[in-house]
């Protein structure tokens, strides 16, 4: 897994909607720019305004998007897996490269889309196996911001898109940015851990829909604490686990089908949320009352 990179010039780029531009460069062949399209220009070719108000934008973006294919062996070879993924007018795809595999995602729509994208730890080209026990990120290498994710997450990774927003996603062991949540933009990691919204409460199986909860990590000693969440009775017997596996400081919303209620007497249950620090040894749990109807 790579360890470094250099951090992508993002300089008035944000502003700078052009998936197409973003498929261009990172996908395999040999990229086109025809003259001035750069700079956003759409007057006569022969007389190009490299001055265009729109340049202040748009080639701050080119500029990012071929430092990244010249610095990334990976983006100039044929190599290329197109992800599956739960948005419409989202095209995602992963270029495969040597402990620096790449995965890039543009939005071809006006929307502003959570995304889920499903990534298989096969389809990467890793020196080893992934460590179920620790935090991997994605590093976002034109808006600087860092998604963590572990082994089990990389089947339903989840980011957000504005619209004509594109992300090339450099999967390394470290973060080279500030932290975003796998749902929410970069931001202060939560002050408490905490059990938010439980959906539906009553809960019920033979309703067909997945038990969610909203819940949040703080920051520990070191970038993951080991969390388990489950669901308990009264007595604190634990009848099903719905995560268990290191996560970094964060805000994570969950969805699990549990068993058939019909194993279960209807009543008051709980989710038991228990973090470890690895570093200090220390742990913490939090519980939420739902109810269950058979």
């Amino acid at each position: 897994m790579t360890r470094t990179a250099s951090r992508a010039s993002s300089t008035a780029i944000s502003s700078a909607r052009n998936p197409a531009a973003a498929v261009l460069l990172t996908a395999p062949g040999m990229p086109m720019i025809y003259a001035g399209q750069e700079v956003g220009w759409q007057g006569r070719r022969d007389k190009i305004n490299f001055s265009h108000p729109a340049a202040a934008t748009i080639l701050p973006y080119y500029q990012t998007l071929i430092a990244l294919r010249n610095r990334f062996p990976q983006l100039r070879t044929p190599r290329m897996k197109q992800l599956a993924n739960t948005s419409s007018g989202v095209y995602t795809y992963l270029r495969p490269g040597r402990d620096a595999n790449i995965v890039c995602a543009a939005n071809f729509s006006a929307s502003a889309p959570g995304v889920t994208a499903s990534i298989a730890e096969q389809d990467l080209d890793l020196s080893s196996p992934l460590d179920s026990n620790r935090v991997y990120f994605f590093n976002d290498l034109i808006d600087s911001v860092a998604f963590p994710v572990t082994k089990h997450a990389l089947a339903a990774f989840r980011f957000l898109l504005a619209a004509w927003q594109s992300r090339v996603f450099l999967l390394a062991d470290t973060a080279m940015f500030p932290l975003a949540t796998a749902v929410e933009d970069a931001g202060a990691p939560p002050e408490r851990l905490d059990i938010g919204s439980i959906y539906p409460n009553p809960y019920s199986s033979a309703a067909g829909i997945p038990l969610s909860a909203a819940w949040s990590i703080p920051r520990g000693s070191g970038s993951a604490m080991r969390v388990t969440l489950t669901l308990v009775d009264a007595l604190g017997r634990v009848h099903h686990t719905l995560v268990d596996e290191a996560r970094a400081p964060g805000r994570y919303g969950d969805a699990a089908t549990l068993p058939s209620t019909a194993s279960l007497a209807s009543g008051t249950y709980f989710l038991r949320l228990l973090a470890r620090d690895p570093g200090t040894g220390a742990s913490e749990q939090v519980l939420r009352p739902f109810t269950v109807l058979r």
